[in-house]
């Protein structure tokens, strides 16, 4: 099964005018509405009411009913619609919970909640994204999961009972693995505006059917004279229930039609991820031997169809509706072998936990690794592979099973991240928990010191990994804990009146990821679909990163220039040491963040370039690379650090 040739930022792309297409439709959709409504509305109250033997044609034309209807109308679709995506606002966890999820404690001792959690851990440190929370959907036999969120960083992954409990470990991995495909080709954020967009158009349905009862209920009770207006209120709320019902049916076509290629792209995206195509297979043929399959019980997996691995719903009249391609097709797509014959299939109790701690991916010993090029880099942005899952698998296992029970509560969590922060210098140090005893008192100081124990242990290269475990746990804070914990990591950053490269990643990774949750985060509109715009925040980013990563100027002239002439055919100037900043750092990268996928494709390409000039890339070189990547939305698995060959 071969891999898509397009890369993270052509499917980014394509996400994006996907949803100019769906906005289309959209209005479309709502123009018929209108014109249905107001036709059912003239022909009820204007022709049929008309009391003229003759009636006329002409009578069905008002221009006055017309705009007061079609005013009525858009104004219920598009208030309906926005509701919808307002009560989404806060990303994944909202479907997860609508849907009955349970977030994953990290502390379980459910074997298969615990393989869950290891797996999603593996892949997230894997793709380079923050760890993102976990549910289960509790009371669900079936084999099922999905990805939801605006974004990567509001994603949530989640499972059902039957798929934690039935599947091979091997099995869960491909079954998250093509929902991490979701996250990173922008369906997640399309599959959120599908949702409001067709709650929208059903309103039209609902306010119909309330119109029937109310009004047969009100003509029982009256008189046989009322009892005729009443009956033409009663055809008038069928009839708006069936035009609703239309604009679902079209509204579920034009989802059903954007979700299934997606799915063939998920399922490919998976054996890439895994180099495992048994995996995935293995959980479809799952699927297909059960009785109920991956079908949801919950009333709410109608509006979320289009965000599970497998069809959620009974099979649709002709399969016109279903969002996801036939069980079989996608089964012989991975394995050309398949029959089409689910009766061999063969589901245990225990098939769950026997392997729980063996990942499908082989484990190798961190030691001499293959170089890495510029090209490598940029092909492995939101396209993880087999040798990540490797390295992440390293990584975690440099985090000591102390540290992790130790930050599994929210307070455990800010004491290990402000843990990292502390300096080596005695004098700084005591500085540092000083200032941070005044903000958050002694308590949380003896935390701090508990933490440090274990994280000074931990190698450079896996603290990064450790802050994104720390993500998801984060994301639970109080607004009380956050404003300790922002107070308390700003004040211990100062106590050396300076901020260095690994707490510039820290703030950057970590509050990008929970702010969300706890301020108004200003979101971010593409406004450059090229890139000459940018070119002086490109500048300042080029010169920061040469500067940081040698003390010579010529070196650092010469690592600018590779980068700068990714960007641009013309010489640029490295601006000058005494200018360069993390302030700056922050500008640039929030004017960038506003470009189209492909221009933020260009700036990373010249950032990789700029780092690699010397044909090494250090741990901290790598770091600096995932925060920047982070801060644009492009996930970057782990690099391995030394010697590179020539890009």
């Amino acid at each position: 099964m071969q891999k898509t040739a397009m890369d993270f930022f052509q499917h980014q792309d394509k996400a994006r005018k996907k949803t100019s297409l769906l906005l289309l439709y959209y209005f479309l959709a709502v123009i018929l509405i209108i014109l249905s409504v107001y036709s059912a509305t003239a022909f009820i109250f204007l022709y049929i009411g008309h009391d003229e033997v003759g009636r006329s044609v002409e009578l069905l034309w008002n221009d006055e009913l017309f705009c007061w209807v079609a005013a009525a109308t858009a104004a219920i679709i598009i208030i309906g619609t926005f509701w919808k995506i307002f009560q989404l606002r806060a990303g994944g966890e909202v479907i997860a919970r609508m849907l009955g999820g349970e977030e994953v404690n990290g502390l379980t001792k459910d074997l298969n909640e615990r393989k869950l959690l290891n797996v999603v851990e593996e892949m997230s440190i894997a793709s380079g994204i923050p760890v993102p929370k976990v549910f289960v959907l509790r009371g669900e036999p079936s084999i099922n999961a999905f990805a939801a969120g605006f974004t990567i960083n509001d994603a949530v992954v989640a499972a059902t009972d039957g798929a934690i409990r039935k599947l091979k470990r091997d099995e869960l991995q491909g079954v998250i693995a093509h929902e991490f495909s979701h996250i990173f080709n922008g369906d997640m954020k399309l599959n959120l505006k599908l949702t409001g967009f067709l709650h929208g158009i059903l309103l039209i349905s609902l306010i119909g059917y309330f119109i029937m009862r109310a009004a047969g209920r009100s003509s029982s009770r009256s008189s046989s004279k009322k009892g005729g207006g009443q009956l033409v209120i009663v055809v008038f709320g069928l009839a708006l229930w069936l035009i609703g019902l239309i604009g679902v049916f079209f509204a579920k076509l034009i989802k059903a039609a954007i979700s299934r290629q997606r799915e063939y792209l998920a399922d490919a995206s998976s054996v890439q991820f895994t180099r495992n195509p048994d995996g995935i297979a293995n959980a479809l043929k799952k699927i297909g031997a059960l009785s109920y399959g991956s079908r949801i019980t919950n009333e709410s997996a109608v509006v979320a169809s289009h965000m599970f691995f497998a069809n959620g719903l009974p099979s649709s009249f002709l399969g016109l509706m279903a969002t996801h391609p036939p069980l079989e097709e996608r089964i012989k797509i991975i394995d050309p072998s398949f029959t089409g014959d689910f009766k061999d299939v063969k589901i245990r109790a225990d098939d769950s936990v026997d392997d729980m701690a063996v990942s499908s991916v082989q484990y190798e010993e961190p030691g001499v690794t293959a170089p890495v090029t510029q090209q490598q880099i940029m092909a492995s942005v939101g396209s993880p592979g087999a040798q990540h899952m490797q390295m992440a698998m390293s990584l975690l296992a440099m985090i000591p099973a102390v540290v992790r029970e130790q930050s599994a509560t929210v307070d455990g969590a800010i004491a290990t991240l402000a843990a990292t922060m502390l300096s080596d210098k005695v004098d700084i140090k005591e500085k540092q928990l000083s200032l941070a005893s005044a903000k958050a008192g002694a308590e949380f100081v003896r935390l701090i010191g508990q933490a440090s124990v274990s994280v000074s242990n931990i190698p450079g290269e896996a603290r990064m990994t450790l802050i994104d475990t720390l993500i998801p746990v984060l994301r639970g804070m109080s607004r009380d804990q956050y404003n300790m914990m922002k107070a308390v990591l700003d004040a211990m950053m100062q106590a050396d009146n300076e901020v260095d490269l690994f707490e510039y990643m820290i703030k950057k990774i970590v509050f990008r990821n929970i702010d969300r949750a706890h301020i108004p985060v200003r979101k971010a509109i593409v406004q450059y679909y090229d890139i000459n715009p940018l070119i002086g925040d490109c500048v300042n980013l080029f010169s920061c990163i040469a500067y940081w990563g040698t003390d010579d100027i010529t070196d650092a002239k010469q690592a600018f220039s590779r980068g700068a002439a990714v960007i641009s055919s013309k010489p640029l100037a490295i601006s000058g040491l005494d200018q360069c900043g993390l302030g700056l750092v922050d500008q640039s990268l929030n004017a960038i963040d506003e470009s189209s996928p492909m221009v933020k494709q260009k700036v990373i390409e010249a950032c990789v370039a700029c780092v690699l000039h010397d044909g090494k890339i250090s741990p901290e070189e790598s770091q600096l690379l995932r925060a920047i990547c982070d801060a644009l939305g492009c996930p970057l698995p782990p690099i391995t650090a030394g010697v590179s060959r020539a890009a």
